[in-house]
């Protein structure tokens, strides 16, 4: 039995990933139910879907993230945003491991 192309979802990753592409045979699920499930955790509206219960956890990680400085203390390079959850971050100009405040 040969593969449908409905059933095969195909990632492709940034380049300063270790992997280029990865490649899944979703058996008998449609790829474009999972492509726009994908699109929705990529924008940040899968909240949208989340219980009430993780509300709260969930603000509790976007704080924490948000008090994480925008340049780095050491040598004063920007420092990229985070996603929600991230308390701390290595800096790519000069290694420092920056934490929120």
């Amino acid at each position: 039995m040969g593969l449908r192309s409905d059933d095969i979802l195909e990632l492709v990753f940034s380049a300063n990933t270790n992997f280029s592409r990865a490649r899944f045979h979703i058996k008998g699920q449609d790829s474009s139910e999972w492509a726009a499930m994908l699109k929705h955790v990529r924008s940040g509206e899968i909240d949208r879907y989340r219980h009430t219960a993780y509300l709260e956890a969930m603000e509790s990680a976007a704080s924490a993230t948000a008090s994480l400085p925008t340049q780095c203390p050491s040598c004063f390079a920007e420092l990229a945003a985070q996603p929600r959850g991230v308390t701390s971050v290595t800096c790519e100009f000069c290694g420092a491991v920056v934490t929120a405040a």
